[in-house]
């Protein structure tokens, strides 16, 4: 499974006349309604909000399964957060998040490929579905279904569906609105010299911000019968509207790279062998690509190639200048230093009207096995010598623990928080029918992770307070059923867990556990002590007795609980209030949300400068857990994002998101 291009940006759409096409199942498991896809027709290329993939990205949303989505529409996030509070759906949604981590472990491409190759009942079609799920087993892969059919119906998603239908309606046609009426699949296939006329080309557009991504969808004969680009709206543009927005350069962009995803990858899989004859050349930019989730050769090169696909159709349809300035400068400020190599090959094939899309890439393969020695690294000094001013992500993170203090708004120096074990935990002991317990003395209420010490372990088991029994193979709290037989091994004077597993490892288990960390103190101190090692931590009112200027600044409040904020707050990209809120779009000053910001310390600007900004400090504790997705700045509420997005350079006017 190849990550494929994760960036926020996207599309614009059509006439609303044409809106609302029969969707072609029924989903009749909800309330025995039906729903159809809001989906458009335009120039042979279906554009739609698929209800399956807003259904997943909805579940990913609020069960913190991603925490990555950056929705710039406020109003439909709360509106989401409103219909889901229902009674019931809690410990669904938990099972739901335990299950995607463990049958996904992670991958973030691997549930959009699977959710697609549902049917409309959220059944498994073995007519239409992504061979590249092919490694998990197909039991793993019915039982979610099967979880995604019961939560469907309980939430009665269908109905939430059809609610918002006019808004759907009103996202595709802004998307659609940046095509200008041209026919881009087309121009696509004719890059590609497809021969499939007939081919069927899908963009769906992931108002929730799944991810963008190119998946092929094949038949049981192994055939291509679906290309389809999945994409989210544009995050980073200044906007104040509650619909989703789109630029016309990052839309065209985004369209051309998904689809190039799934007309091109194939070929540089299919000659792997000579690719790998370059993948010394990975080791210069290793570090930026696995920021940017590539973390191979192979899949480095599928991002280079459809990345100078992207850069041609640019300059075919807007101009040599405009593709540089907006598709080639970007690409290679992200460290995609070889697209050189890539845009020249290119550039004879379209020269060449004899040459196949594949004969192209094995001609690029071979340039890229004769580069010389020190070729790679040589591209990448060059790189770093022209950064700029302004600083990228990267560059507002780059070593960000080295050299690192940390502010926080009152002292936490005699916060005591040792009663956490070392990994792998503590060897448990036998009890009965091939169980095992562990009794955690003086705790009332743990986090815990069963393993064998040697590649095996459970999810994070977050909050035990009573006895309990856990299946490893069913990775599942249970109860045994002749439980008198373990009344022995419980002391009600502390907390007694008890585990089994006979398929998925032998011999004695270990149990690692950590107190449930319940004030911030507490979390700061275990912060530091888990990541940080010697790090000192100061309040805010001692930072200002220090010269911070050569270290990296991780900081935590606000202007009001924190004096170092406030001290500096004409030095930030952003605005702050004297209340403890803070301005961007709109005036933000409700407890429960939250700011992360990533810039430069105010005073060296080689080194970083980290804020978790918020009026609550107890909003803290689980903020880490927010994926940061490659920008400046995330406002969160109850930790799922509301807005994501880069700062404006050299803007340091009132408003300066």
């Amino acid at each position: 499974m190849k990550v494929v291009f994760l960036r926020s940006c996207i599309f614009l759409l059509f006439a609303l006349s044409c809106f609302g096409r029969q969707a072609l199942g029924a989903n009749e498991i909800v309330n025995e309604k039906r729903v159809d896809k809001t989906e458009v027709e335009y120039y042979d290329l279906m554009i739609t909000v698929d209800p399956r993939v807003e259904f997943m990205d909805i579940l990913n949303m609020i069960s913190k399964v991603s925490t990555s989505l950056p929705a710039l529409q406020e109003d439909y996030k709360l509106r989401i957060l409103d219909w889901f509070d229902q009674e019931g759906l809690d410990e669904l949604m938990q099972e739901y998040a335990n299950m995607h981590k463990r049958i996904f472990k992670g991958d973030v491409a691997m549930p959009v490929q699977f959710v697609l190759s549902l049917d409309d009942n959220m059944q498994w079609n073995d007519n239409l579905f992504s061979d590249e799920l092919g490694e998990i087993p197909k039991k793993d892969l019915n039982e979610l279904s099967d979880l995604l059919r019961q939560i469907q119906k309980q939430s009665n998603f269908n109905s939430f569906y059809h609610s918002n239908q006019k808004y759907y309606q009103k996202s595709i046609s802004r998307l659609v609105d940046v095509f200008e009426k041209s026919d881009e699949r087309q121009s696509l296939i004719d890059y590609f010299r497809v021969n499939d006329l007939e081919m069927q080309m899908k963009l769906m557009l992931s108002i929730n911000g799944a991810g963008n991504f190119g998946v092929r969808l094949s038949d049981t004969h192994g055939k291509t019968q679906e290309y389809v680009a999945l994409i989210n709206p544009n995050t980073l543009m200044e906007c104040n509207s509650q619909w989703p927005q789109f630029d016309k350069f990052t839309t065209h962009n985004l369209f051309w790279h998904e689809f190039s995803h799934t007309l091109g990858n194939t070929y540089i899989y299919k000659h792997g062998d000579l690719f790998v004859k370059s993948e010394s050349l990975f080791k210069p930019i290793e570090m930026p690509m696995n920021v940017q989730a590539y973390p191979d050769w192979i899949t480095c090169m599928t991002e280079h190639l459809v990345r100078a696909v992207t850069v041609r159709m640019a300059e075919r349809k807007y101009g040599k200048e405009i593709s540089r300035l907006y598709f080639y400068d970007l690409e290679k400020a992200s460290a995609f230093i070889y697209i050189d190599v890539f845009l020249e090959e290119l550039e004879k094939y379209e020269q060449d009207p004899e040459m196949s899309f594949e004969e192209v890439v094995i001609a690029i393969g071979q340039r890229l096995a004769s580069l010389p020695k020190g070729y790679g690294q040589k591209l990448f000094s060059q790189l770093e010598e022209k950064m700029l001013e302004t600083p990228t992500y990267i560059d507002a993170n780059k070593n960000m623990y080295a050299d690192l203090i940390i502010v926080v708004p009152e002292s936490v120096d005699q916060v005591d928080i040792s009663n956490k074990v070392e990994w792998p935990g503590n060897q448990m002991h036998e009890a009965v029918n091939g169980w095992y317990y562990m009794h955690i003395d003086g705790e009332s209420k743990v986090n815990m992770i069963f393993n064998n010490g040697k590649g095996f372990q459970t999810d994070d088991l977050l909050g035990i307070s009573s006895a309990s029994w856990y299946d490893g193979d069913e990775n599942k709290w249970t109860e045994p059923k002749a439980i008198h037989k373990f009344e022995k091994f419980i002391d009600e004077d502390g907390l007694t867990v008890f585990f089994r597993s006979k398929n998925a490892f032998k011999g004695v288990p270990n149990l690692y556990y950590w107190k449930e960390l319940v004030s911030f103190e507490e979390y700061i101190v275990d912060l530091r002590n888990k990541f940080f090692s010697d790090t000192e931590i100061v309040s805010g009112e001692e930072a200002l007795e220090k010269d911070l200027s050569d270290y990296n600044i991780l900081t935590y409040g606000n202007a009001k609980n924190n004096a170092y904020i406030s001290s500096i707050a004409e030095k930030l990209p952003f605005k702050m209030l004297a209340n403890g809120g803070f301005v961007a779009d709109r005036v933000y000053d409700d407890d429960d949300i939250v700011l992360t910001s990533s810039w430069v310390n105010p005073d060296n600007k080689s080194k970083s400068l980290k804020i978790v900004y918020s009026a609550n400090k107890e909003n803290f504790i689980e903020s880490e857990t927010v994926a940061r997705d490659g920008v400046h700045f995330h406002i969160m509420k109850d930790l799922i994002p509301l807005r994501s997005g880069n700062y404006k350079p050299y803007d340091y006017s009132v408003l300066r998101f």
